[in-house]
């Protein structure tokens, strides 16, 4: 008998050969093939990261990188690598597992950057596969609303949005404990019906240690697995469990134990007080992780409304659970994603209470996102699950209709606003591969150049110079960078001196004095082909001594605006071509000089005379080529 409005909707027949009472949907006809197209759009968002991850990664340490991976190759190559080395402490976290797998990377690819972000790519296939036998063993028939969700689920997952995880090879550390996370959800249920509950246990246990041992808030995993074996059925069942629950209990403690033996506060963090006195900052901190996903390209307002819209959300589906909790089959299968939800959510709110003291605008680091969206990919699941069982009550077809609208709309909004955000953080994407480039260009020129003023920007380093240089000339010593750092400063090693100078790659304007009296030298550098500012300017020297012998003294940066570069080149993109050096007492050597600038492609490893020389003397009173500023 048809449906009418007004009449009671026919509740689905239960599948007998799925443990969760999975429902067989019945496709549709539809004008074209609807479900290839849906398992395109499952392995598109992954393979998309994929590409983005493959043409803007950089083969170059950064930040953490320096501090942890040379001192532990050094010590390889030692043999005096201890376990209290691997153990460790690095800011709040213990990284162990992380570490090992940095430092076994570095071991067998040279320390090849690349090949950590292959891994970090990895990690988040496992994930989604891990989501995918989530879904299977949680009801999912394969219909194609189900691929549908699960395509939903891959394009927050993958979303370039975190690109902070995708380029730095560093994050393997936020990946592993996500894959692990979601590889315990699913074991736990997975082994139910056909193994031991000694099974469901024992990879709860190993999975939550790997968790704990690879970032501070890993220890959130024993939480999380705990209801899950606790609530196998969907019922609460603990009597035949007791030995499992003391074996989860001290695998909790060992950890907890080992995890604070000798735990030092960092002096970065801010004071754990703080959310206490600013609980009003608190509370936007923790929208903004859970919404940055959404709005962090649109406003800080949409981020902080997204997140609001995913607690209140979460509040209503475990309200309808909370209600509907004598229905063991729906709580069965919705648990497995409410825990997953929870995770964010606990993710969340230890980051703020950790990091409120930054400010609210810190919740929005592109890193956290990869974490923050497992809330609104639970919810996807979950509410999903409330559909199909709130269909079965007593509930007419326009109830029906605009409760599904309800939940489509929600569902394109959030991928429209994520998809769009995606589109314009490629901007981001191109800006860490250019500073990722500049950091190569640094080092290669660190152990001849004094630029300690760089080692701590935007595009290099962790730590200090000193630091940095002998990390360097041990790294290049042992064949961990490539190129290895230089050890003479003459220009020859990277580029043809006797070469003409090239127009196309820019130009050495002029040497200028500013209003306070110090000297700058300044002009623009691009490199063809690639149509972008060159990757750094290398100003050089000729003293009388050396004549045409160019000597290098400075890398320069680029970033500087240049509008008049783009209008006459008609090159957008070399509006940040501009480059200028302050030339502050004691950078060159006394006497009189030849200045003259090279723009260098760190890919190619080659520099590109420009045209423009200068003389200058720093103890002249009125240096060749001044200018008035």
């Amino acid at each position: 008998m048809p449906d009418t409005p007004g009449s009671p909707l026919p509740g689905p027949v239960a599948d007998p050969g799925n443990v969760t009472g999975n429902e067989p949907a019945v496709e549709p006809d539809y004008p074209f093939p609807l479900r290839q197209f849906l398992l395109v759009l499952i392995f598109a968002p992954m393979l998309w990261l994929g590409l983005l991850m493959y043409a803007y990664g950089v083969d170059t340490p950064y930040w953490d990188e320096w501090d942890e991976i040379p001192s532990g190759l050094m010590k390889l190559h030692d043999g005096t690598l201890s376990w209290s080395d691997l153990i460790a402490q690095h800011n709040e976290h213990r990284i162990l597992f992380p570490r090992i797998i940095l430092l076994a990377t570095a071991w067998f690819t040279s320390w090849n950057v690349r090949a950590e972000l292959l891994i970090t790519w990895l990690l988040a296939c496992l994930c989604s596969f891990n989501l995918w036998r989530i879904s299977r063993i949680t009801g999912s028939a394969g219909s194609n609303l189900d691929l549908a969700l699960m395509a939903a689920a891959n394009v927050l997952l993958f979303t370039p949005v975190a690109f902070e995880n995708w380029l730095w090879g560093f994050q393997i550390g936020f990946l592993l404990p996500l894959a692990a996370m979601t590889l315990a959800i699913w074991l736990v249920f997975a082994t139910r019906p056909y193994f031991p509950i000694f099974f469901a246990f024992f990879f709860a246990i190993i999975l939550s240690i790997i968790c704990t041992f690879s970032m501070a808030s890993g220890f959130l995993s024993w939480l999380i697995v705990l209801p899950l074996l606790l609530f196998p059925e969907g019922r609460l069942q603990w009597r035949d469990r007791v030995p499992g629950l003391v074996c989860w209990l001290a695998g909790l403690v060992g950890s907890m134990v080992l995890y604070f033996v000798g735990y030092v506060q960092t002096g970065d963090s801010p004071s754990l007080l703080r959310i206490a006195e600013q609980p009003g900052t608190a509370a936007l901190y923790l929208l903004a992780y859970l919404g940055s996903a959404f709005g962090w390209c649109i406003g800080f307002t949409p981020t902080l409304i997204c997140g609001g819209v995913w607690l209140v959300l979460f509040a209503g589906v475990l309200a309808y659970l909370w209600r509907s909790r004598a229905d063991s089959r729906l709580i069965a299968q919705t648990l497995p994603w409410v825990m997953l939800a929870s995770y964010a959510l606990l993710n969340g709110v230890v980051t703020m209470i950790g990091r409120v003291g930054f400010g609210a605008g810190q919740a929005t680091a592109p890193r956290y996102i990869t974490f923050s969206v497992m809330l609104p990919i639970g919810l996807i699941f979950i509410l999903e699950k409330i559909y199909r069982h709130w269909r079965q009550g007593e509930v007419t077809r326009p109830q029906v209709q605009v409760f599904r609208s309800f939940l489509v709309i929600c569902l394109v909004v959030a991928l429209g606003m994520n998809l769009y955000c995606s589109y314009i953080i490629l901007d981001q994407w191109k800006y860490w591969r250019q500073a990722r480039l500049i950091s190569k260009a640094l080092v290669e020129f660190v152990l001849v150049t004094k630029e300690e003023s760089l080692t701590n920007g935007a595009h290099l380093t962790y730590g200090d110079f000193t630091k940095l240089r002998e990390d360097a000339r041990q790294m290049g010593k042992l064949g961990y960078l490539r190129p290895a750092p230089v050890t003479s400063n003459a220009i020859s090693i990277v580029a043809d001196a006797q070469a003409a100078p090239s127009p196309d790659h820019g130009a050495f304007d002029s040497i200028m004095r500013a209003a306070d009296g110090q000297l700058y030298a300044y002009g623009w550098a691009v490199l063809l082909g690639e149509e972008r500012p060159a990757d750094a300017v290398l100003l050089t020297y000729e003293d009388k001594a050396h004549p045409g012998v160019p000597t290098i003294f400075s890398v320069t940066l680029t970033g500087y605006e240049r509008s008049d570069v783009a209008q006459t080149t008609h090159q957008d993109e070399y509006e940040l071509a501009g480059w200028v050096r302050a030339l502050t007492p004691g950078l060159l050597p006394p006497g009189p000089h030849v200045l003259r600038a090279w723009a260098f492609d760190q890919q190619e490893n080659r520099a590109y005379q420009l045209p423009g020389s200068f003389e200058f003397d720093e103890a002249a009173p009125s240096p060749a080529g001044d200018k008035a500023h």
